[in-house]
């Protein structure tokens, strides 16, 4: 009879006759080996957002709205490749939302900033 050896240390197995892990730590072990690069870039783009999200909250203080220089917004670290979706306002300019925030171009060098 063969024996079975655990799927992430190799170690011998004791117990059920489908058993794969020797224990849970070997079985997370495993499965976060498997998944570490596909949760790595998730994890990226939500810190991207987050901290988008987090520069136009400081940008817009207190107001729901605000003019701002677009160099002026790249140079606090905002990655304009990032948003989390997009909408069409009243006068049918185009808003880049990144959660409850929103940013649309009124010309070259200028954006608007609202809180939606």
């Amino acid at each position: 009879m063969e024996t079975k050896t655990c799927q992430h240390c190799e170690g011998p197995l004791r117990g059920r006759a489908d058993k794969k892990f020797c224990d849970d730590y070997c079985r997370n072990s495993f499965n976060n080996a498997i998944n570490r690069d596909k949760n790595q870039k998730i994890r990226n783009i939500n810190h991207a957002l987050r901290k988008n999200r987090y520069i136009l909250e400081c940008l817009l203080e207190k107001r729901n709205r605000r003019k701002i220089n677009k160099e002026h917004l790249i140079n606090n670290g905002f990655q304009t490749k990032y948003y989390t979706h997009t909408a069409i306002n009243n006068k049918g300019d185009l808003i880049y939302c990144i959660y409850d925030y929103g940013i649309t171009s009124l010309e070259e060098e200028w954006i608007t900033v609202i809180k939606r």
